[in-house]
């Protein structure tokens, strides 16, 4: 606690932070040598853990004067120096817990800081941003890639860096450079588990993400470069002589156990979108291609998650003949329940031994039927008849009616329109607005109510207007 204490007691003297972000170069190298110096003399030695909150928040009133003291620094060669200072001070930490907030506290301090950046100061903080992701690698190899820390980075770098809203230019920037730098420090050490912990957080935001455009960069500057740009263990092991470059090549890593991650990705719905997996197979597919080209046989071994309905699919391999058999079976059976079925609607025929009806009790049946009963039915259709002519006379009673009701309307709907034609005005409707209107002026002609087109006016609602004659 007492470290603690003198590390808040010196992070809170602003004298130090305002050298920090100080215009002249001088006082900037100083004070970063006494932060240096600080960094390793007492962060370094810390025993427990306490008062993480405390710490934090030093680290980010540090981090706070560091970015503008590379805000003040000018000319290409001083802020490539400065951001190559900054960027090792991560050496500075013994601790995995300090190490990560430290990073924590430097992503923060961009997310804060970047909605103030324009376009003459964005190029030096991305130049410091390479040169922190290139360190933070170097850092954890010299830490011989230890998982526990890995795993903590990789969730600070999801949490802060992929995740996080404020700074998209960020996450572009360091899905762009990741790759680069990652084969430059770890190109020929690296492993398979570290490759895929250290790649696991792009690849799952490929296969959930709903933003198109965050997907598509994910595409350019990871997948592609996968693809097009880098060299695995199968064509290190075949192109010895000719893999002098080392940035392109990781040695130690397969691209069949990338593949088969892919797979995974898409072939379970709890870590994929369905929107996203026709994409990812696709990428699988070129990835497939890229073994092959290099020479090596590649299938499919991963185990493939389904629901229940499909699992039935894959518990066992199905012979072709027991499906054969199958079919047979089941077509035996369709055709017993459709013997069933004519069986039962056919009972009360009689029939013979070769399954057909005897012709001759038919006829004996119609034959021997009293005639009573065909004179009931005649009976019945000649009441059922009158019935029915009488329902017809009483519907064309009401239908004569309802024709002299029509008569009388139309009648004095025709003497109320006379009436109205005295007020000389022809109103129409909108639609077929010309027509209607030639149409009436024709009428009116007729009835010799106008004359000439001189003695009348039109208006545009579509109301006719006459003039008077005159007597």
């Amino acid at each position: 606690m007492a470290n603690n204490r003198n590390i808040s007691e010196d992070a809170e003297n602003l004298a130090l932070i305002r050298k920090l972000a100080h215009n002249e170069k001088h006082e900037r190298d100083k004070a970063i040598e006494m932060l240096n110096a600080l960094l390793c003399g007492r962060c370094a030695d810390e025993d427990d853990d306490q008062d993480k909150d405390q710490l934090k928040l030093d680290f980010l009133k540090l981090w706070k004067g560091l970015f503008y003291g590379m805000w003040m620094s000018d000319k290409v060669r001083i802020q490539r120096e400065l951001a190559l200072v900054l960027s090792e001070l991560v050496h500075c930490f013994r601790k995995p817990t300090l190490f990560i907030t430290w990073c924590e506290c430097f992503f923060l301090t961009l997310q804060r800081e970047w909605y103030r950046m324009d376009k003459y100061r964005i190029d030096k903080y991305y130049t410091l941003i390479r040169f922190y992701i290139r360190n933070i690698f170097a850092y954890m190899m010299k830490n011989q890639w230890e998982k526990d820390t890995v795993a903590k980075f990789t969730c600070m770098l999801k949490a802060d860096v992929i995740d996080q809203r404020k700074a998209l230019g960020l996450k572009f920037h360091v899905s762009d450079l990741y790759l680069e730098e990652l084969c430059k420090v770890a190109g020929g050490s690296l492993e398979n588990d570290i490759f895929l912990q250290l790649l696991e957080p792009f690849l799952f935001e490929f296969a959930n993400s709903t933003d198109s455009a965050w997907q598509r960069r994910l595409k350019q500057s990871v997948l592609d470069k996968i693809i097009d740009d880098f060299h695995f263990n199968e064509y290190y092991n075949q192109n010895e002589e000719k893999s002098e470059d080392g940035d392109t090549i990781f040695s130690n890593v397969s691209l069949v156990i990338l593949a088969d991650l892919l797979w995974t990705l898409a072939s379970n719905e709890e870590t994929s979108r369905q929107s996203c997996r026709p994409a990812i197979y696709t990428y699988h597919k070129r990835i497939k291609k890229k073994i092959k080209n290099y020479g090596v046989g590649y299938t499919v071994t991963m185990p493939i998650k389904t629901t229940n309905a499909i699992s039935s699919q894959w518990t066992e391999p199905v012979d072709p003949k027991q499906g054969k058999a199958d079919e047979k079976e089941l077509k035996k059976r369709k055709r017993e329940e459709q013997s069933k079925e004519t069986d039962s609607t056919h009972e009360g025929t009689n029939f013979d031994d070769n399954g057909e009806t005897d012709g001759h009790d038919a006829r004996e049946q119609v034959n021997s039927m009293p005639s009573e009963g065909v004179q009931d039915s005649t009976a019945t259709d000649k009441s059922s008849k009158s019935k029915k002519r009488k329902k017809r006379r009483k519907k064309s009673k009401g239908k004569g009616a309802s024709d002299s009701v029509d008569k009388d309307t139309a009648a004095d709907h025709n003497q109320i329109q006379k009436k109205a034609s005295h007020s000389r005005r022809v109103s129409f409707s909108p639609t077929n607005r010309q027509k209607n209107y030639k149409n009436s002026v024709r009428d009116l002609r007729k009835k010799k109510r106008i004359g000439k087109s001189k003695n009348r006016s039109a208006t545009s609602a579509g109301i006719l207007r006459v003039s008077k004659r005159n007597a």
